[in-house]
């Protein structure tokens, strides 16, 4: 098991600092020819408690002595207050030479809307999303390969199409995505895989309200599940969260949670994640509408399917998504990170095998719109989310939470202002096998990425 400190340095590229540079001397001053107690030591300590001492944290910058301990008080350029000193910041714009897509919203069309991203087997990301051709809404796709992007029309209707796209990639390193179109008042849920001989698509479900937060992740054949709400009674009478696995010429379905009366919200923001034995486990809303919205959890269980209710909600005076997102543990534990739209707090729930434990990882003004999460190989959550406090809806900051084993740490990835940012759609990360975080989030009429460093 690394240390926290270890993981710190896996995580943001860090190195420890030296233990020798800046003692001090007989005469109250440092090699660095400063008293004991000034602010400024060298690049790899700080003044604190009457000497020049080691910070767990390499920077470069002033700190003050607070409490007998080192705290950042400014950092240069480039580098941010990090625990006690400073950290070089985290994110590289947008991590590559070219744009994730050249084109922009026209009009009242945006482009980059609902990002989905999934890494290949080398860590190259791929991100889908809802975008323009022919001036109407499609489905696109950006591949990056070796610091440039190329983008691709997956799916242009009919209708509007690319609502809620969801990513994989195969282990072949074909490309997976489920979504839905909307054709006057019928949604329809699609799939669409890229081969080597391009682009094909196959029609899931039709109905009048189908679709809303597709989810779709590969078995161990690479056989796409697909999982959505859908939340009209049509002639297939399929009412709730509905699993849609594929047959030679049409698909299966199996309803996992029906509506209710008192839980008419099923399948809303629904997340999915397959344990070793291929089971779905899936995060969804429920509840029966603003005063009994709530975040719930199913999995396959042979034949059946066992739900319960992860965290009741705070009531809220208008419908809002719960957006969420799951992953599971080293023990296919799940765990959940969430917004609760009524507190405005991002949260995070862990099974612990007999009952759900939850906190609040943010709870500074209007948050944790948004998440996405993962999880590393200590089984430590790495989640990225909207935070509307500054900037509210249309120009929200984009930030990272991250559990290094004894504390919650958290970075910006894009600060708000100036209406860059906007919470119309959530972020997608996902970590690669150097502990990279790589993150799709919309924002001024198109799509972004940014890197870790």
């Amino acid at each position: 098991m690394r240390s926290a400190l270890s993981f710190l340095v896996l995580l943001f590229g860090l190195t420890a600092c030296g233990d020798g540079a800046g003692e001090t001397t007989e005469n109250g001053e440092g090699e660095n020819g400063q008293g004991a107690n000034a602010e400024l030591c060298t690049a790899s300590q700080r003044s604190c408690a009457g000497q020049c001492a080691a910070c767990p944290s390499v920077g470069v910058g002033e700190a003050t002595c607070v409490e007998a301990r080192c705290v950042a008080s400014a950092c240069r350029e480039g580098y941010s207050p990090c625990g006690e000193g400073c950290c070089p910041d985290l994110w590289d714009g947008e991590g590559t030479a070219a744009p994730v897509d050249p084109e922009l919203g026209q009009g009242n069309i945006p482009h980059g809307r609902y990002p989905s991203l999934a890494l290949d087997a080398s860590g190259e990301p791929r991100i889908c999303y809802q975008g323009i051709a022919n001036n109407t809404y499609a489905l696109r796709c950006s591949i990056a390969s070796a610091g440039q992007w190329s983008a691709e029309t997956v799916d242009s209707g009919p209708g509007f199409s690319g609502f809620d796209p969801d990513l994989s990639v195969a282990s072949d390193g074909s490309l997976h995505v489920a979504f839905y179109r909307a054709l006057n008042q019928q949604r329809t849920v699609a799939y669409a895989y890229r081969s080597a001989q391009g682009w094909s698509t196959r029609e899931v479900e039709s109905s009048l309200d189908v679709g809303a937060h597709v989810s779709l992740l590969l078995d161990a054949a690479q056989q796409p599940i697909v999982a959505y709400r859908d939340g009209v009674a049509g002639n297939n009478a399929r009412l709730g969260l509905v699993v849609a696995r594929p047959l030679a010429e049409t698909w299966s379905f199996e309803v996992a949670v029906p509506i209710a009366a008192d839980d008419t919200d099923v399948g809303f923001a629904s997340e999915m994640v397959l344990d070793a034995a291929g089971n779905p486990h899936i995060s969804y809303q429920g509840g029966g509408g603003l005063g009994a919205m709530s975040l719930r959890y199913v999995r396959k269980e042979g034949e059946n399917w066992a739900t319960g209710i992860v965290d009741n909600l705070t009531p809220t005076t208008s419908f809002s998504f719960v957006y969420n997102a799951i992953a599971l543990d080293s023990q296919g534990r799940p765990h959940i990170a969430y917004s609760d739209p009524g507190a405005g707090d991002l949260k995070y729930a862990r099974w612990e095998g007999s009952a759900w434990v939850i906190e609040s990882v943010d709870s500074q003004g209007d948050t944790g719109w948004g998440a996405s999460l993962a999880l590393d190989a200590q089984d430590h959550p790495h989640i990225t989310y909207f935070d509307r406090s500054t900037g509210g809806q249309t120009s929200a900051a984009v930030k990272y939470a991250t559990w290094t084993g004894a504390a919650w740490e958290f970075r910006t990835v894009a600060p708000s202002g100036g209406g860059a940012l906007s919470t119309e759609a959530w972020t997608s990360m996902a970590l690669d096998s150097r502990g990279r975080v790589h993150v799709a989030y919309y924002g001024a009429g198109k799509v972004h990425y940014a890197l870790s460093r």
